[in-house]
């Protein structure tokens, strides 16, 4: 599954620094989901206006996610730290340049396959499930994070199903979304804090060359947990 981001503006040629090249927001992009909560994230689920409208309010609050080349690199290295730390396969990353609105940003994008599958038919069927899910989502935003990277504006569209699936889990267990969707991102930064130094090698690897094969991640994840 190839799965597309946010994220990162070209550094220039002389700056091959692994942080933001302009301002960041670090550790301030959960204000960007406090904003836009109210715009239901429930209906985001395969509706692209939605998706669309959320992203809008937060760039309209916020700003631009500033899409840069060491953010991309941050989100895709959460990614697949996290992804392999939940028992998936990963097969690769890569982050890219593209013309958007008028401007030069960075996206990137991940190939793993989830331990269990995508997603439970419900959370009533495998609550489990959908909360992995929840933290998948969660994982390339918290990469930002955990690099000083992020941006209220950033990975809102992954932010937002993260929310939709603690939502989910939430109802079935009787307890309160923020509870659930804290427990998410608990479980996002322990898992990079735990392989912060694989974490920090894959990020460089990206940086530099834009692109991780099958068989370097495999390589690189020896001793991820």
């Amino acid at each position: 599954m190839d799965n597309t981001h946010k994220p990162g503006v070209r550094p220039s040629k002389s700056d091959m620094r692994l942080h933001d090249e302009g301002p960041t927001v670090a550790a301030a992009g959960l204000q960007g989901l406090a904003h836009v909560v109210n715009l239901h994230f429930a209906s985001l689920a395969g509706d692209r206006e939605s998706a669309v409208a959320l992203i809008k309010a937060a760039v309209q609050r916020f700003g631009d996610d500033p899409c840069t080349r060491a953010q991309a690199a941050a989100h895709e290295a959460g990614h697949v730290v996290i992804a392999h730390a939940l028992g998936a396969s990963v097969e690769g990353a890569r982050v890219f340049q593209r013309m958007e609105a008028g401007r030069r940003i960075w996206l990137g994008s991940n190939a793993y396959t989830p331990a269990g599958g995508f997603r439970a038919a419900s959370a009533r069927d495998d609550p489990a499930l959908v909360l992995r899910s929840a933290v998948h989502n969660l994982a390339g935003f918290a990469g930002e994070d955990m690099a000083g990277l992020s941006h209220p504006s950033s990975s809102i569209d992954e932010r937002a199903k993260a929310w939709i699936f603690s939502e989910a889990v939430a109802a079935v267990a009787s307890v309160p979304v923020e509870a659930v969707f804290d427990f998410v991102t608990r479980c996002c930064d322990r898992a990079i804090t735990r392989n912060r130094t694989a974490f920090d090698s894959f990020r460089g690897h990206l940086y530099r060359t834009k692109r991780l094969t099958k068989t370097e991640a495999a390589r690189m994840l020896v001793g991820v947990c």
